[in-house]
């Protein structure tokens, strides 16, 4: 089996099936989970996936690929950390093995793999680079899984892999993840405009005070998407809690959204 490592964006990949981080409802979540759900076509792969329930960590599905170059996306649940204590090694590595063992029984031949639970779920770069590298290495394939890309993307995993002596093929660029970042910025507003939907009432004022606010916020943690989120979801309570409780004008918006920006920001 052909094993390389590759700095690209996963969602470009021409290959058989690329694998997303999922949580057990496989619901669309944060970082590249979102991205991928956005280029696949979110209607149509959440349709698809409400057929599955709820998945145990350390399991894999598979879905179509939809607009993707790809043909299939594998969802595999992966653990978060919590210190070591709940064998989130041992799970991680299942979560690589369910994903690989999946592809293979799909007669996938080739499959781009991020570096799992790297992220928002805590584990540390080092671990994680560990765990992918023994779980690839250690899998067999059965019928016609040859092609193995563990993908990268920012450039502190990229320096990691070189000096471990992995020859990294640098597809991308620095410049290319930095627009990705600026292009992730309107995400954080449609949360916002979720919300709104979900808190009812018309409020295109408060909408636009909202919108102005958050992209302000999310300027001053650009290089930070959980704290873009964190950001994204306060907002998003603040306005509902706001228009339940009587519509108020746009400075009493702006003060109740730039509050909850500062105390999150820690200013």
């Amino acid at each position: 089996m052909d094993f390389k490592v590759q700095r690209n964006d996963i969602t470009n990949m021409d290959v058989d099936a690329i694998v997303l981080p999922a949580n057990t409802r496989l619901a669309e979540g944060s970082g590249s989970s979102t991205i991928i759900f956005g280029k696949a076509g979110r209607s149509a792969l959440k349709r698809e996936l409400s057929y599955y329930g709820r998945v145990e960590v350390g399991k894999a599905v598979i879905t179509n690929g939809y607009n993707l170059p790809s043909k299939y996306i594998i969802h595999a649940v992966v653990p978060r950390w919590h210190g070591g204590r709940r064998h989130e090694y041992e799970l991680l590595c299942k979560a690589y093995l369910s994903t690989l063992c999946l592809a293979d029984q799909q007669r996938c031949k080739s499959i781009a793999i991020p570096l799992l639970s790297s992220g928002r779920n805590g584990f540390d770069l080092d671990t994680a680079i560990e765990v992918a590298i023994f779980s690839i290495w250690s899998f067999e394939p059965t019928y016609d899984l040859t092609d193995v890309t563990l993908v990268v993307f920012d450039s502190r995993a990229t320096f990691r892999m070189v000096s471990l002596d992995f020859e990294v093929e640098e597809v991308i660029d620095q410049a290319y993840v930095n627009a990705q970042r600026d292009f992730k910025k309107p995400l954080i507003a449609r949360k916002v405009e979720d919300g709104l939907h979900m808190a009812g009432g018309g409020a295109q004022v408060a909408g636009q005070v909202a919108y102005e606010v958050l992209m302000a916020a999310s300027n001053l943690v650009n290089n930070n998407p959980t704290l873009q989120q964190t950001i994204a979801v306060a907002a998003v309570q603040v306005v509902a809690l706001a228009l339940n409780g009587g519509k108020p004008d746009s400075k009493t918006m702006i003060g109740l959204l730039s509050k909850t920006a500062v105390k999150l920001l820690g200013f």
